[in-house]
């Protein structure tokens, strides 16, 4: 069977009242379970379980009778073949009408078993019509099954083989003759343990549209009857809710009077104008090549937002939180701080510079005035002492939304992730559907910036070649996660200085407004490090030129995180 994973306690085992030390279970790499006490080959590495011959000689016999305890009679006993023995109660279990084993429940609610009930039929499947049948109950356990089809006698009812730790392993194996039926109504106990078995089979299972979950205000079916609670177990059953899966509503639900979600302003008033705001519940991708401004913009936005009162929650994975610090009090006192600083050890280290690029105005006391007003603004950074991985990423995104309230929650760059043991176009992927979850749990607008795979054109994206949806990384899942995608195009080999300057911004995808093509252009100041605003000559021009990204991006499929 391969290598040894782990042991555990054997289920067939515990069922006889043995494995007390739960080691029994040997489970190997290939998915293969043996059980080297007593019950041998419990699951092939197919998944597959063996039939294990029982030793005929060794079935009980019994005699059916009322159970006046539980108030059930023999007919229904001998319909469901129950019977009460010298060593206590006999379940049958039958597998195409053989006799398979036997589940005894002796004194003190101890139990063996005779054989394996789990290769056969579910309890009481023998006394069913099976396909074409209107309704199936399916209780927990065998004295429940007897109670239901005692007082019911519209139901075909079956139990559970192994008790609720198998319940999706046993309907599963007995899918064909479940599914057969118009009406599935899980009646399982109202125990925790119940209803983690109703969590464990609703969904992906039964059919859809044929499940209902009864709702019982006793334990268990066999405590109405012992109660003498038959009608309202009855009213019980028939009131059972049909399973939706969450987040299926019906339009008499929907409130015409909702407001709009909350709308937050970009930095720039002529891209809030075209992109109609940022809108919490959404998120928006930002692509470029190495080198265009992204960051820059990200910092510009960041900004804004502290200075319009709006929280912030900023992953950025290529620098320090003092890094960002400093470039956004470089934002606010117009010099670019970080690089006067260390033109100033440049400087020290070597005194032969006498034309150096940057103006040293540069005060420390509006350093220190304008750190100090950031430090008391609500902004959030993470400091990760490596690239973190995705999951880590997207459980500080929460934090930030839920637990710090943030309205602004980015990450630059998502290229930086770690995907453990997945390759980056499956864990890309998997982010992309675990992100979109969240943004729709979460009252906040997301930013996620990405770098670029290679680009299909005689030009690079560093040459100002034209970036598309496509040029993401990943599959074309990513792109379709995002309400927004916008682009930064930047020339940086051109001849003439200020179109090396220059960054073009074109809307590749918008959900809502529908627009794209060019926005606007932003030329960069290397003495105060913003992105200021910049007229191209030929903005009408290319207002006219086709979309970047002619290609309709495929849709985010919500089944996958539903």
């Amino acid at each position: 069977m391969g290598k040894i994973q782990t042991t555990e306690q054997c289920p067939l085992c515990a069922a006889e009242g043995h494995d007390n030390k739960g080691d029994n279970l040997t489970i190997y790499e290939d998915g293969g379970k043996y059980c080297h006490a007593r019950h041998g080959v419990i699951e092939r590495s197919d998944g597959g379980v063996p039939d294990h011959p029982p030793d005929e000689s060794k079935f009980l016999h019994g005699e059916y009778m009322d159970l006046t305890s539980r108030r059930l009679r023999s007919d229904i006993c001998k319909k469901y073949r129950y019977q009460v023995g010298d060593k206590g109660h006999i379940s049958n279990y039958y597998k195409n009408g053989k006799l398979i084993a036997q589940k005894i429940r002796g004194a003190g609610k101890k139990f063996y078993t005779i054989g394996n009930p789990n290769t056969g039929e579910l309890f009481g499947q023998h006394t069913c019509r099976g396909q074409g049948g209107k309704w199936l109950c399916i209780t927990e356990g065998e004295l429940d099954c007897l109670s239901i089809a005692q007082v019911h006698t519209h139901y075909d009812v079956v139990s559970l083989p192994g008790g609720v730790s198998t319940a999706r392993e046993a309907i599963q194996k007995n899918l064909e003759f479940v599914n057969g039926y118009e009406e599935v109504i899980l009646a399982f106990d109202s125990d925790e343990a119940g209803q983690d078995a109703v969590d464990s089979v609703k969904e992906g299972l039964i059919r859809p549209g044929k499940l209902k979950i009864a709702s019982l205000r006793y334990k268990d079916a066999s405590e109405y009857l012992q109660k003498g609670k038959t009608k309202e177990l009855v009213d019980d059953l028939w009131g059972a809710a049909k399973y939706s899966p969450p987040g299926i509503i019906s339009s008499s639900e929907v409130d015409r009077r909702r407001d709009a979600k909350e709308v937050l302003s970009y930095f720039d008033p002529t891209l809030t104008r075209f992109m109609l705001g940022r809108e919490v519940h959404t998120s928006t991708a930002w692509l470029s090549g190495t080198g265009s401004g992204k960051t820059t913009k990200i910092k510009q936005q960041i900004n804004h937002d502290l200075e319009h009162g709006v929280s912030v929650g900023a992953i950025l994975l290529e620098e320090s939180p003092w890094d960002t610090m400093m470039d956004l009090v470089s934002l606010r006192i117009g010099k670019a701080v970080r690089k006067i600083l260390r033109q100033r050890k440049a400087m020290q280290v070597d005194p032969r510079i006498v034309d150096p690029m940057f103006v040293d105005d540069l005060d420390d006391d509006e350093i220190e005035y304008e750190f100090g007003r950031l430090k008391t603004q609500p902004l959030h950074l993470w400091n990760p002492d490596e690239p973190p991985t995705h999951d880590a990423i997207l459980s500080r995104m929460e934090y930030m939304s839920l637990g710090l309230g943030c309205k602004e929650i980015i990450l630059d760059h998502m290229s930086l992730m770690m995907f453990k043991d997945m390759s980056e176009i499956a864990g890309l992927d998997d982010f992309a559907v675990k992100f979109k979850a969240l943004v729709l749990r979460c009252p906040s607008h997301f930013t996620v910036v990405s770098q670029l795979a290679q680009g299909d054109g005689k030009k690079s994206h560093e040459e100002g070649g034209k970036i598309s949806t496509r040029h993401m990384r990943g599959s074309q899942r990513v792109p379709s996660v995002f309400n927004e995608i916008l682009a930064l195009q930047r020339d940086q080999q051109a001849e003439d200085e200020d179109d090396r300057n220059t960054t073009n911004l074109y809307c590749l995808k918008s959900r809502l407004g529908g627009e794209t093509g060019y926005i606007t252009s932003y030329r960069y100041d290397k003495q105060s490090g913003r992105l200021n605003p910049a007229q191209r000559a030929d903005a009408m021009a290319m207002l006219n030129t086709p979309t970047p990204n002619p290609t309709p991006q495929p849709e985010f499929n919500i089944e996958e995180f539903a």
